[in-house]
C-alpha cells in the first residue's frame, strides 16, 4: 500500500488524539473510564484497515519504551498491569471497525463499532485474569473481573462509539475529498442506486 504525506500527517493527527484522549481520565479503581474507545473508533473509520493499524501499534510501542502516552503514563512494566490488555485488544477493536471505512452503509459502522467493543473487552478480560493469576498471584472470578472491568463501562464506550460515528459522517466528506478511490465508490454507489 502507497502511503502519502497527506495519510502520514493524517495519520500523526490521530496518534495525537488517541493520546490526547488517553490522558481525559475518571479514576474509576483499577480500570479508568477514557476517551481512548472514541478515539480508537474515529481513528478505524478514518484511516482504514493499514493505517489504522499501525496507529495503534505506534502509540502502544512509544507507551512501552517509556514516552507517557498512556492514562497513567508509560514504561515496559505497563505489559504487568491487568488492564493493558485492553489497550492491545484496541488493535483487534480497530481491525473490525476498520471494515466499515468509506462504506456508505450508515449502519455498518455501528455494529462494527460494538462487535469491536465486545472483542476488545473480551481480550482484555482474559489479560486481566491471566495477569492476575499468574503474575500477581491474586486469581479473580471472571464475574468479578466483568462487573469491575465491563458493567461500569459499556455504557459509556456505547455513547462515545455513537458520538465517535456521527461526528465521522459529517468529516468524512471532507477528509476524503481528494481521495479518488473515495470519490469512484460514490460514483459507484450512485449509478448502482440509479439501475435500481
Amino acid at each position: 500500500m502507497k502511503i502519502r504525506v497527506k495519510d502520514i500527517c493524517l495519520m500523526a493527527t490521530m496518534l495525537a488524539v488517541l493520546i490526547v484522549c488517553s490522558k481525559i481520565t475518571i479514576p474509576t479503581g483499577l480500570v479508568p473510564i477514557t476517551l481512548q474507545t472514541f478515539a480508537v473508533v474515529i481513528i478505524a473509520l478514518i484511516l482504514g484497515f493499514t493505517k489504522s493499524t499501525i496507529v495503534i501499534v505506534t502509540y502502544i510501542v512509544m507507551g512501552l519504551i517509556g514516552i507517557p502516552v498512556f492514562s497513567s503514563g508509560g514504561g515496559f512494566d505497563y505489559i504487568f498491569k491487568p488492564s493493558f490488555g485492553y489497550i492491545l485488544g484496541f488493535i483487534f477493536q480497530a481491525m473490525i471497525i476498520s471494515l466499515a471505512c468509506k462504506s456508505e452503509k450508515r449502519w455498518l459502522k455501528y455494529v462494527l463499532s460494538i462487535v469491536g467493543l465486545l472483542v476488545d473487552y473480551a481480550f482484555g478480560t482474559i489479560y486481566f485474569a491471566m495477569i492476575e493469576m499468574y503474575y500477581l498471584n491474586t486469581p479473580k472470578d471472571i464475574l468479578f473481573i466483568l462487573n469491575v472491568c465491563v458493567n461500569y463501562f459499556y455504557i459509556f464506550d456505547i455513547i462515545k462509539i455513537i458520538i465517535a460515528c456521527v461526528i465521522y459522517s459529517r468529516v468524512k466528506n471532507i477528509i476524503w475529498a481528494s481521495d479518488d478511490e473515495y470519490k469512484e465508490s460514490l460514483v459507484t454507489n450512485v449509478n448502482q442506486k440509479e439501475s435500481i
